[in-house]
């Protein structure tokens, strides 16, 4: 009778570690997979590719958080580029002014060593 009960105990704890790995395997899983995507996307978004969608912003989870975090990315690239595109008509005078401002720079450099060593003549 002692070997009946201990030989039912040890079946119960093997179903129910079995059924306790079942569900971490399954635990996992439901949090891998969508990691695997989010960094697909975010890879996408890395590169450039604004079109793109961010999955799993809906789920109540850590990956919703991280997805919706990532889903900030889009917009904000996308003004980039549109602050980019409207500064793109600035930039030559801003390279003109820029190169004018070295040329005097370099005038007055030059004016600076001609007194300095006409001064250090003198002695």
């Amino acid at each position: 009778m002692l070997a009946s009960s201990f030989t039912q105990l040890t079946v119960l704890l093997a179903v129910g570690a079995l059924l306790l790995g079942a569900f971490a395997a399954w635990w996992a899983m439901s949090s891998v997979r969508p990691l695997k995507e989010l960094t697909a996307r975010m890879r996408r978004l890395a590169d450039g590719d604004l079109e793109v969608d961010v999955p799993s912003t809906d789920r109540g989870d850590e990956v919703g958080e991280i997805s919706r975090a990532v889903a900030v990315f889009k917009p904000n690239g996308l003004e980039r580029i549109q602050i980019e595109r409207e500064a793109a008509p600035r930039a030559p005078s801003r390279v003109s002014a820029k190169a004018s401002q070295r040329s005097r720079a370099g005038t007055a450099s030059a004016a600076h060593s001609e007194h300095v060593t006409s001064i250090t003549s003198l002695f």
